[in-house]
């Protein structure tokens, strides 16, 4: 906590910086995290693909734990809300195709919303396991 105190104490508008070798405060862009975030990955990966799958779950969760059967015009503008974005970019850039299929298909929606979400594992929770579920049963369908 005191190390993010000193980050936020750094002069200038940036969320993230850092003193660079002569001492003075350098950003962070998203350019430089979404290299790192490649390196680490070892493949294209940048920070939307963490947004795009947080946005999917959140989704996925809805539709499978909503009674009323939800649109995909209030599936977006709820994941709109949760991304701070409009409901058009959201289902546009960010929310997976698939979890619109799951909308449309009211027999596959039944059969998911008849489930109980997976238990959660030390790396994902149960929407995420159950979207991840989801998506390799379509890939096999």
């Amino acid at each position: 906590m005191r190390f993010i105190r000193q980050v936020q104490d750094l002069p200038g508008q940036h969320l993230f910086q850092f003193l660079d070798e002569s001492g003075d405060p350098a950003p962070v862009s998203s350019c430089d995290v979404n290299a790192y975030l490649s390196e680490a990955a070892g493949t294209h990966f940048t920070a939307k693909h963490f947004r795009t799958w947080a946005a999917s779950v959140t989704a996925f969760e809805a539709i499978v734990t909503d009674r009323e059967p939800p649109t995909i015009k209030s599936i977006a503008g709820m994941v709109a809300d949760v991304l701070a974005n409009t409901p058009a970019i959201a289902r546009k850039s960010y929310i997976h195709p698939e979890v619109f299929a799951l909308v449309s298909d009211e027999d596959a929606r039944s059969a998911w919303c008849s489930k109980r979400l997976p238990r959660k594992t030390r790396w994902l929770l149960p929407a995420e396991r159950g979207f991840l579920t989801y998506l390799q049963a379509s890939e096999s369908a």
